[in-house]
């Protein structure tokens, strides 16, 4: 007998050459296998996924927050600066609208009132 047609204990009827395409074969069975159990089965948990997604919220909910916050503090530095440059427009104006006369006095307008309330 030549080397492919010898026998072997575990497989009695099968040649050398058959054994070798059963072996290739069962290998793609178990491949599929294993591929069919790896799709069947997710990598990450249900209640890791449910817990990762309630963190991922309540940190989104946070972060609009401090975004609310961050902006309502701007606008209200930006309302303060207006505010100044208004109280000091409506001095100048009154500083300018103040005339003296030849003996010293004052004459002029009594303070005028502006829209912007200034304290």
């Amino acid at each position: 007998k030549q080397w492919y047609q010898r026998r072997v204990r575990g497989f009695p009827s099968f040649t050398t050459g058959q054994q070798i395409v059963f072996v290739i074969i069962m290998e793609h069975v178990f491949l599929s296998i294993k591929f069919i159990i790896d799709r069947a089965i997710p990598d990450v948990p249900a209640w890791v996924q449910l817990a990762s997604a309630k963190e991922r919220y309540k940190r989104n909910r946070a972060l609009k927050g401090l975004s609310t916050i961050m902006r309502t503090a701007r606008l209200k530095g930006q309302l303060q600066k207006k505010a100044k440059q208004a109280k000091s427009r409506v001095e100048n104006k009154n500083n300018s609208a103040v005339k003296e006369n030849g003996a010293g006095e004052q004459i002029g307008t009594e303070q005028q009132s502006s829209r912007y309330k200034l304290e």
